[in-house]
Formats: C-alpha cells, sequence, structure tokens
C-alpha cells in the first residue's frame, strides 16, 4: 500500500513557486499527507524519484515546462496535477490548475483607468511564452472595452540581456506619449522599465505608472520606486492542486480536473500615483516604510523625508495614503507577519523579531487587535481554509 505521500516537482525557485508550495503543504497537512519536493532536473530523475518514494499523486509546476515534458509517460504512472501549465493544454487532456487571465489584466486595467491617464501600455517578455502573449491580449482586449487603445511593447532580444532590453525600453519609452499607464508581463520586467525610466528622467508615477504582475515581493520593494504588482495567490493555486490530487486518488477513473484561481488584487506601492496630485515627499516615504518597516523603523525617522512640521507632514501623509505613518508602519510590519506565519515550517516565536519589535508581547498585541485572532489562531484557521 502506497504511503499517504505527494511529491512536488517545481521548475523554478521563483517566489511564485515558493507561495505554491506553502498552499501545498498547508493542504497536504490538513489531509494527514506528507509533501516531498524535488526540482526538475530531468525525466530520469523524476522517474527514480517516484519508483523510491511511491507516492500517492504528483503535483508538478508546469509554468517552464513544454508539451514533451508535461505529456511524458513518467506522468501518467500516478494522478498528476499540473500547476500553471500553458493553458493551450487545460483542454481536458491533463488535470491541472490554471491562472485566470482575464481577471489578472482586468484588476490592472482598473487601478490604470483611475489615473486619468490617456497613454496606456503593456510591455512583453521577449522570446514570446505563453503567459506574456496571453496577458497582452487579454489587457489589451479589456482595455479597448474601456474605450483605450494599447501600445504593445516588445524590447530587443538581440543580443538577449539585460542591456539589450534595457536599452530597447528607453528608446520605446522616450517615443509614447507622456503621461502613460503601463502594465509588464512581469515583476523582472517591470524592474527593466523602470530602469529605463530612471535612465530617461522620466517621473515615476506622475510622468509613468508602472504595474507588474506576480507581487514578487522582495524585488517589488527593492526598486526605487518601489513597483505596485498584481498578486495572484498563488498559495490558493497550490490548495487546489491538492484537492485535485485527493479527487483523483479516490476516484482512479475520473476524467482530467481543471480548476481555475483567481481573485487577484493589486498591491499599491510607490510606482502607481495614490492621488490624482502626486506629492514626492510623501512617495519617499512611502518606500522608506515599504522597506525598512521590519527593521524597526519609527515614525520620527519617517518624518525626516519631510522639510514641513511634523504636524503638516502627518496631514499630506495622510491625504496620500489614507492613514497615519505609525499605521502605514503597522500595515507593513502586520502584512509581514501573516506571510511569515502561512509558511508552515516558519517558528511563530521568532516573527515578531522578523518584523521589527524587540518586544514579542508589544507585537502580539498589535497582531490581535489588528487580525482579530492570535498568531496561533491565524495558522489554524488558514491551515483549515
Amino acid at each position: 500500500m502506497k504511503q499517504n505521500i505527494i511529491t512536488y516537482f517545481q521548475s523554478s525557485a521563483s517566489e511564485a513557486s515558493q507561495r505554491k508550495a506553502i498552499g501545498i503543504y498547508r493542504a497536504a497537512r490538513h489531509l494527514g499527507w506528507t509533501v516531498l519536493r524535488f526540482d526538475i532536473k530531468s525525466l530520469t530523475q523524476v522517474r527514480n524519484n517516484l519508483r523510491y518514494w511511491e507516492p500517492r499523486a504528483i503535483i508538478v509546476d508546469a509554468v517552464k515546462l513544454n508539451s514533451h515534458m508535461i505529456f511524458n509517460p513518467v506522468f501518467r504512472q500516478l494522478p498528476t496535477v499540473f500547476l500553471d501549465p500553458d493553458q493551450r493544454f487545460s483542454d481536458g487532456r491533463i488535470s491541472c490548475v490554471v491562472q485566470d487571465i482575464d481577471a489578472t489584466t482586468a484588476a490592472a486595467a482598473d487601478e490604470l483607468v483611475k489615473t486619468d491617464f490617456a497613454s496606456f501600455a503593456f510591455v512583453a517578455w521577449p522570446g514570446r511564452p505563453f503567459w506574456s502573449e496571453a496577458r497582452g491580449k487579454s489587457f489589451t482586449k479589456y482595455m479597448k472595452q474601456q474605450g483605450h487603445k494599447v501600445t504593445l511593447i516588445r524590447p530587443s532580444e538581440h543580443p538577449y540581456n539585460r542591456h539589450s532590453v534595457v536599452d530597447s525600453l528607453e528608446e520605446w519609452l522616450t517615443k509614447l506619449p507622456k503621461p502613460i499607464g503601463l502594465v509588464a508581463a512581469t515583476d523582472k520586467m517591470s524592474m527593466h522599465v523602470i530602469e529605463a525610466a530612471n535612465r530617461i528622467g522620466l517621473s515615476i508615477p506622475s510622468q509613468i505608472a508602472i504595474i507588474g504582475i506576480d507581487d514578487e515581493a522582495l524585488l517589488c520593494e527593492n526598486t526605487s520606486p518601489t513597483l505596485s504588482s498584481i498578486s495572484l495567490g498563488f498559495d490558493r493555486a497550490g490548495y487546489l492542486a491538492v484537492d485535485i490530487a485527493k479527487r483523483l486518488t479516490m476516484n482512479p477513473n475520473q476524467n482530467p480536473i481543471v480548476e481555475r484561481f483567481h481573485n487577484p488584487h493589486i498591491v499599491i506601492r510607490s510606482s502607481m500615483p495614490r492621488t490624482s496630485r502626486h506629492d514626492r515627499n510623501v512617495t519617499v516615504a512611502l518606500d522608506l516604510i515599504r522597506t525598512r518597516a521590519t527593521d524597526g523603523l519609527s515614525a520620527a525617522e519617517v518624518f525626516n523625508c519631510f522639510t514641513c512640521s511634523r504636524r503638516q507632514a502627518e496631514q499630506r501623509f495622510r491625504a496620500v495614503a489614507g492613514r497615519s505613518v505609525l499605521e502605514e508602519i503597522h500595515a507593513v510590519q502586520i502584512d509581514r507577519a501573516k506571510r511569515l506565519i502561512e509558511d508552515p515550517n516558519q517558528k511563530l516565536t521568532i516573527i515578531p523579531h522578523l518584523c521589527g519589535y524587540s518586544s514579542p508581547q508589544f507585537f502580539q498585541r498589535l497582531f490581535k487587535q489588528t487580525i482579530g485572532l492570535t498568531m496561533s489562531e491565524y495558522r489554524r484557521k488558514i491551515g483549515s481554509t
């Protein structure tokens, strides 16, 4: 009899893949199953791992897999669920969890329309991978429905390196009418756009507003200015993959199952205007909070970004951010804590320190006042959803 083991084969070390893994671990723990995670190095390695561990089901992060890999017989031996495959394969031939691309691009478009900009663009990823092409097509369609035309930007890929991409983006951005609202295929491409805009002296976000996709927090919060991005809920995708795997193991004759993960939301950072009137001092203050709130940043340090009185600075900050400086610091710290708690391997006792607090008791009180649950109660709650 096979053990209650799921093997998760990941094709990427990206933050998105890690978020998928968190969802997989959480759902598997709820079922009493064990997850073993491996990189996909070769089909021989996959075959050897399956032979050794004898899992009940397989989950594969398929975002980088081609048809040869997806339809290889090695993945036909056991119930297999593909996470994030090329959506041309989600036609009933395989069990999979796919992105709701239309919902993703609609969220970006709705945010850009609020800016009252008249010019919009989509920056594709070189090489035309399926997810870039699908996101660009969907964004263009949605904006057309809103009465707006979208310029499709294809950065140079000859030679294929960062310098050629950024150089070609400079040419595009110089020619396009301003101000412009722009969506990039991924956060990494958005990073290139920010670099190009900074090189030619474009003011972000007053002359160019930028939205990425995937919300890779480590990247988004370390660009200058910080990058707004669409969070897709990759942990939910992992949870759905385990649910499909369970259904397939219970019914070996089950037809392929396709689920869609959706409900994307935009995380607003400094590359998007928060009001129609841009306040550079507030932008600098928000960037400081985003990058240093979990290092023990104080409100007094934030007010140093302003040349006016503390009272006037607080008023200007609240007019843009919708809350006080201290409330913004706490919001970033709580958001960081929630991400850490969602990782089943993260010890709760050290989370306050990772969020910038030397007093665990104070942070625990802040967390409960904000969320309505203790950290342990919050972990149990998300583990059961």
